[in-house]
């Protein structure tokens, strides 16, 4: 079943909350810029890292530690193995993996809010909330105390069992033990089979297979708000590959001579070339994607700044829908202008010997002008004018 709700906001409401937006367009614009330019340093840093990394790693013959490399970055590949196995003491699982986690799911009513806005002559606006209800498996519990309708649609207020992870505490790859930060970054999670597993008998009466799951509905195919359902996961021991520093058999993040933190953990046995160009690909997708959403920030900081002439215009709804698009444009081109004043300026803090070409290049440029200008203006003296030519003499009589 759903519900409809209809808000109206007047004209005159709508420009006071307009103007209060404009500090959370200021506060916006803040972050968008603040975000491009830290971006722009720590794609640097990254950069500077794994250049350096690339050029110091060693390779770690049979992935047996020397002495000899201790504090160095050092290439390492092979089978990572635990050292015992793990165990789910609650629900009795236990299985030899270098991690493991139990994933818990109730199954609870979700609400959705569909809004619609509609524009009235005069400026005002009729706002349209349609509320439905969806049942849906989730492993965080839903309030149901928030919903519109929240005496038909119930949720438990809480769920008996919760999500739970548990790592080796000593995983190694050949003589080499992996340190906490390199452990954490283990993964490849794998379905652990529901006929793997066995349960006490306390939650066998309670917990019934299907599929990878165990679910405690009577049928699994009509779950009941309230019913769990239960899977465990875990990263098999297998072939691993970690790029790290070297320190009394130990493998963990390796510090560039910046200063800047470098550690690789993959799975498979990949060379070290391999890696490195992976991560270098890697920061640059990351660096677009954070100067993509710095752009998009910005776009919204200046919607929100400029909101108020738009909300002026509404009074004739087909003005304020033309004149809300052009504003629209202009905040994407505000965007983008500071955008590219932000990236601009911290690749020129973060890359110093950029700087100071810029600054040669612009003196240089500025001392040509200034040297050309003088030529131009030195006074050339006049050429003397030419002798006029003797004239010719008169013919003697009688010629």
């Amino acid at each position: 079943m759903a519900y409809e709700e209809i808000t109206r906001h007047g004209w005159l409401s709508r420009i006071g909350a307009s103007f209060k937006g404009i500090l959370a367009g200021a506060v916006i614009l803040a972050v968008a810029v603040s975000l491009q330019f830290w971006n722009e340093g720590r794609t640097v840093k990254r950069e500077q890292a794994l250049s350096e990394g690339r050029a110091q790693v060693l390779e770690s013959a049979g992935a047996q530690p020397d002495a000899a490399n201790d504090g160095r970055l050092v290439h390492v590949a092979g089978r990572a193995r635990a050292g015992a196995p793990l165990a789910d003491e609650t629900f009795g699982v236990e299985h030899e993996a270098l991690a493991l986690r139990r994933q818990v799911q109730m199954f609870q009513w979700r609400e959705r809010r569909d809004t619609r806005e509609e524009k009235e002559v005069g400026g005002g606006t009729r706002k349209v909330t349609r509320y439905s209800y969806e049942t849906v498996w989730d492993d965080e519990p839903i309030d149901s105390d928030d919903f519109r309708e929240e005496e038909a649609h119930r949720n438990p207020d809480e769920m008996p069992y919760r999500d739970y992870s548990w790592r080796a505490a000593d995983i190694r790859i050949g003589g080499f033990r992996l340190g906490d930060e390199a452990a954490s970054q283990i993964g490849g999670w794998q379905d652990l089979p529901a006929a793997q597993v066995q349960l006490p008998e306390n939650l066998a009466a309670i917990f019934r297979p299907s599929g990878d799951w165990f679910v405690t509905c009577e049928t699994p195919a009509q779950p009941q708000v309230g019913d769990l359902r239960v899977r465990f996961q875990i990263v098999p021991e297998g072939a691993f590959t970690v790029i790290g520093r070297q320190q009394a058999g130990m493998l963990d993040t390796w510090r560039s001579s910046r200063g800047q933190e470098l550690l690789i953990v993959e799975s498979g046995e990949h060379g070290a070339a391999a890696l490195f160009d992976e991560a270098a690909s890697d920061n640059t997708s990351a660096s677009w994607a954070l100067r993509l959403a710095g752009f998009v920030l910005g776009w919204i900081g200046f919607g929100l700044l400029l909101r108020p002439l738009a909300v002026l215009a509404d009074v004739v709804p087909i003005l304020g829908r033309l004149v809300g698009f052009g504003l629209a444009l202009v905040s994407g081109l505000l965007a983008a202008v500071l955008s590219l004043v932000a990236i601009g300026s911290g690749w020129v803090f973060y890359r110093p010997w950029l700087l100071a070409v810029i600054v040669i290049v612009v003196v240089a440029l500025i001392a040509w002008l200034v040297m050309r200008r003088s030529r131009r203006s030195v006074t050339v003296p006049p050429m003397p004018a030419p002798a006029p030519a003797p004239s010719r003499p008169p013919p003697p009589p009688g010629a």
